[in-house]
């Protein structure tokens, strides 16, 4: 994916991958004196002084090609120190782009079921246990009797937490 660093305020661009730079066609000579806003178009619906007063957004962009002046879509995050991330939009295609998608989707299926695992063999049992010990204690009462009352709310929501968890895993639509 192609990258690249520059500075708002200063109109420089600092750094890029070497992706960012073959899709623009930076070459060395160009990289050396290119300024931002001849690289920089922001979305209509955005301008120079909604960045600058804007901090922290990502801003969707063109970033102009220098090898064939054609206009590549991108996103610029700007911070309020004048840092400014540009990122092109992928090729379709992209077998970079892909592998990061694909990466991405294990990772999230992997820490579900990490997640899963970990809810079900520490936390789960030591609710089930803790609401067991709770509804035991609060039948040996009598009703009314001093800290009944808190003892159901410690109930109420043991039972809450769990219908959660249940709930929380419950894979049908």
């Amino acid at each position: 994916m192609g990258a690249a660093l520059g500075h708002f305020i200063d109109d420089t661009l600092i750094i890029s991958n070497t992706s960012f730079r073959d899709r623009l066609g930076l070459t060395d000579d160009v990289l050396s004196t290119v300024r931002l806003r001849h690289l920089l178009y922001l979305d209509q619906g955005y301008s120079a002084i909604a960045m600058e007063n804007n901090d922290r957004k990502f801003f969707p962009c063109a970033l102009k090609s220098f090898a064939g002046g054609e206009m590549i879509p991108g996103r610029a995050f700007k911070r309020a120190d004048g840092m400014t991330l540009l990122l092109l939009v992928p090729l379709l295609g992209d077998a970079m782009f892909e592998g990061f998608i694909h990466g991405r989707s294990v990772g999230c299926s992997d820490e579900r079921n990490r997640m899963s695992e970990f809810f079900h063999n520490l936390l789960s049992s030591k609710m089930m246990v803790a609401s067991y010990f709770a509804h035991a204690a609060h039948e040996k009462f009598p009703a009314g009797a001093d800290g009944t009352v808190e003892l159901a709310s410690v109930i109420a929501v043991l039972d809450e937490v769990i219908a959660a968890i249940v709930k929380g895993f419950d894979t049908s639509p």
